[in-house]
């Protein structure tokens, strides 16, 4: 076979049916993420709150809170551009006695220039301090392979 017939295939062979459009996966103009920086260690631990948007707008860092729980910054939030997004990331030093505790959902709300608004909010986060993590229910209906 040629090299030009080769080719053709080869660009064909990613093409789809004729029709079919790909999906438009947008981002939302903002996203917060809450994660753990490093193990939990006894009386606590490290927390990043990132918050990513659509640069043209402005956001306010959402502060984690949770009963039981101390919160402090770790410094100043940084702010990196990455292509047409702001990300802003803010670490913070958590404590607290031993349990089990829940960081609820942190919302932030993003405003563009024209003053509209969205708004996004991170997922809960669930930490264990010096306990074993919580066991509830058993697993069911499972059968184990023989």
């Amino acid at each position: 076979m040629s090299t030009a017939i080769l080719g053709a295939i080869w660009l064909l062979g990613g093409c789809g049916p004729p029709g079919v459009v790909a999906p438009d996966l947008e981002e939302p103009p903002i996203e917060v993420r809450v994660f753990l920086d490093g193990p939990i260690r006894a009386g606590g631990g490290n927390l990043i709150v990132q918050t990513e948007f659509d640069v043209g707008g402005g956001v306010e860092l959402p502060e984690p809170v949770a009963g039981g729980l101390e919160f402090v910054a770790d410094g100043r939030p940084i702010t990196e551009r990455i292509g047409a997004r702001d990300v802003v990331t803010q670490r913070y030093v958590f404590r607290g006695g031993p349990g089990h505790y829940e960081v609820p959902p942190l919302l932030a709300t993003w405003t563009d220039d024209e003053g509209t608004s969205v708004e996004a909010q991170s997922t809960p986060l669930f930490l264990d301090i010096e306990v074993d993590p919580v066991q509830v229910g058993e697993l069911i209906d499972i059968v184990e392979p023989p």
